[in-house]
């Protein structure tokens, strides 16, 4: 869900009625599409112009989208942060803080999980442990070989038994 802001962008003294439009026209069009970031990234360019919490709220979303899209953990960090400020903000209306606050709370969760996982401990110990006892097997295997082995002037041993 898209908040429609784009009759207050008109309206705000300091913006150029068509260039806030068309900003949010080409925002709304990249976040229909599935261009997320893109979206985003518009959104922004359109907050810089007229601070509106509503624009908080849509790049928020676009930023949540594109993370459920690519599974870029910063474009999650950056909708939890957007969504935070958009609470912050006043005059939301109390929907619109509903949901936002569900989002923040999922977004919240995922990065408590992601903390409270350890990262999959490295096996490196037993491969090292390998190699070095595959070593020391060949040292000692050359070792024997070298000290075991037939001199020139020594005759080669018989595989004959002789009782």
């Amino acid at each position: 869900m898209l908040l429609l802001v784009v009759s207050t962008a008109q309206a705000a003294p300091g913006v150029d009625p068509p260039i806030g439009r068309q900003l949010f026209d080409q925002a709304r069009a990249a976040y229909d599409a599935g261009r997320y970031r893109e979206a985003a990234e518009v959104f922004q360019r359109l907050y810089a112009l007229q601070p509106l919490p509503a624009l908080l709220f849509n790049e928020a979303q676009a930023w949540r989208r594109d993370f459920e899209l690519t599974g870029q953990r910063d474009s999650a960090r950056r909708a939890f942060e957007l969504y935070r400020r958009y609470l912050a903000a006043p005059h939301v209306n109390e929907q619109d803080r509903r949901e936002a606050t569900e989002h923040l709370a999922a977004l919240s969760s995922l990065f408590v999980e992601q903390a409270a996982t350890p990262p999959p401990r490295r096996r490196t110990g037993l491969w090292v442990g390998v190699g070095v006892g595959v070593g020391a097997a060949v040292a000692l295997a050359v070792g024997l070989g070298v000290g075991l082995g037939v001199r020139g002037d020594a005759p080669a041993p018989s595989l004959v038994a002789r009782w």
